[in-house]
């Protein structure tokens, strides 16, 4: 079976984005051949960004080149993807094979493999960074897509996984307006398998100051079939894309009778009509 967790959004992705400023566009690219000057860049935005809650990263330069030298390195199908405001690069997406040795996910693949998870099945969703300004712009949605229809491509993937980090409701360090993205999860289908891990970086504590200390995280799991395609129905209806109940039980009946291949249908045509990028 072919990667296609991509379906999750394949339907709430419009051909083009446009801003006052300017066409948003997109580049993807093999870690492999990416330049130093790429890789600054994203350094930069893992230091400045993921200082932002729930992450609380107090990132250096020193480790950032010794870490995306390993996944340069040592990562397997990994791809760069960016987005471009003009000149500008607002956000980023990075993703690899879970089989990868690097660190970030050594832990979770003996995880996975200790619950029974077969590892090889799984792609590995891993940096993605926004810029503010930007956030509610469907360009994480953009960048997705962009990475998936090159993971399908690749024929090697069933499942995706990803993490979050853990943190309490009642955590002082919380902004008022931040939105835990669990919920959103959930509606497009993707599942907890019930793993958790723990990772060291140098966080922000409540007093400010800076602690190397283990940080808790979750892993997320997206697996097409029957019961996420429910889950993409209902949120389509949900958001408007789809006018009603009985067009989600004819979508779903067609898929069941048609074993699923309409979603094959959807995403060609989608992907014929994909918004503009560089190889």
């Amino acid at each position: 079976m072919r990667v296609r967790f991509i379906f999750i959004i394949l339907l709430c992705i419009s051909t083009s984005i446009s801003f006052l400023n300017g066409e948003i566009s997109f580049k993807i690219k093999k870690m492999t051949d990416c330049t130093d000057q790429e890789i600054d860049a994203l350094a930069q935005m893992r230091i400045t960004y993921f200082r932002e809650y729930p992450y609380l990263y107090e990132g250096k330069k020193e480790y950032e080149v010794h870490y995306l030298a390993e996944y340069q390195q040592n990562a397997i199908d990994a791809y760069l993807v960016q987005a471009f405001d003009e000149k500008q690069l607002v956000g980023i997406l990075t993703g690899c094979a879970f089989t990868s040795d690097i660190e970030i996910i050594r832990d979770g693949t003996r995880l996975f493999k200790q619950n029974g998870l077969l590892v090889e099945q799984y792609y590995y969703i891993g940096e993605a960074i926004i810029i503010p300004g930007y956030r509610d712009k469907k360009i994480l949605p953009r960048l997705l897509y962009i990475l998936g229809t090159k993971v399908k491509q690749l024929n090697k993937y069933q499942s995706l996984c990803f993490l979050t980090v853990v943190r309490n409701e009642d955590d002082e360090r919380k902004p008022d307006d931040y939105g835990s993205t669990d919920l959103l999860w959930e509606k497009l289908g993707c599942e907890r398998p019930g793993i958790r891990a723990s990772f060291e970086w140098p966080t922000i504590m409540h007093d400010s100051s800076v602690q190397t200390i283990f940080n808790e995280v979750e892993f997320w799991t997206y697996t097409p079939g029957l019961a996420g395609y429910v889950q993409l129905a209902k949120f389509l209806v949900q958001q408007g894309f789809i006018a009603s109940k009985k067009t989600v039980c004819d979508m779903i009946t067609d898929c069941l009778l048609a074993g699923f291949k309409v979603w094959d249908t959807v995403a060609d045509f989608v992907m014929d009509h994909e918004p503009r990028h560089n190889d």
